[in-house]
């Protein structure tokens, strides 16, 4: 008796996503990039720009919650690599109106870029800009990919199983949507013994 050996039936799923995992093309460095930036450039109230002007930004995120740096000739600071978190951002120069900047949210692989512009004043004046900065990131047009947990706190689900997740990803159709209590789902067309 001679036994035909089957391999192609049963090992045909696994050799098709081996062959995808080993087709799919790298990510390019900036979209794994843990660290964003904040740059920016300091102006007067006419749109000259002001060289050596103190700017300072803190942060808990910080290892020693304050970063400085002094403006350039052409007005401009630039922190390159701040690891995520919510900022405070301090501008003074002297002559002019000390600014202060709250809750500039810097997550990773982003960039902001920030415009200041400080007026004439007394010593004793100083400006304090308060409520939540603009949200556009100066340096990536693209979809935001990261997710905090107010974010997913409000993707509504029955309940927050972990099979609940596991439905709500991209290409995963739940085999029975409206059993609360089967597990069994669908990868991008494939039978449910091959997701198991």
């Amino acid at each position: 008796m001679h036994l035909k050996t089957r391999w192609p039936d049963i090992h045909a799923g696994f050799v098709v996503l081996l062959a995808l995992c080993l087709w799919t093309p790298a990510r390019s460095a900036d979209a794994q990039a843990l660290t964003g930036g904040l740059i920016g450039t300091v102006r007067d109230a006419q749109g000259g720009v002001l060289a050596s002007a103190q700017v300072r930004i803190s942060s808990p995120a910080l290892l020693t919650g304050v970063a400085r740096a002094v403006t350039s000739d052409k007005g401009q600071f630039r922190f390159p690599a701040l690891p995520s978190g919510r900022y405070a951002l301090d501008v003074e120069l002297p002559g002019f109106t000390a600014l202060r900047e709250t809750d500039l949210d810097i997550g990773p692989g982003s960039t902001l870029d920030r415009t200041i512009e400080l007026r004439l004043g007394g010593l004793e004046e100083s400006i304090v800009v308060e409520g939540a900065g603009s949200r556009i990131d100066a340096r990536n047009t693209g979809v935001a990919t990261r997710f905090g947990p107010a974010d997913l706190a409000a993707i509504p689900t029955r309940r927050a199983s972990m099979f609940d997740w596991i439905r709500m990803a991209p290409g995963i159709s739940a085999t029975s949507p409206s059993s609360g209590t089967a597990t069994t789902v669908s990868v991008f067309g494939s039978g449910v013994n091959e997701n198991q």
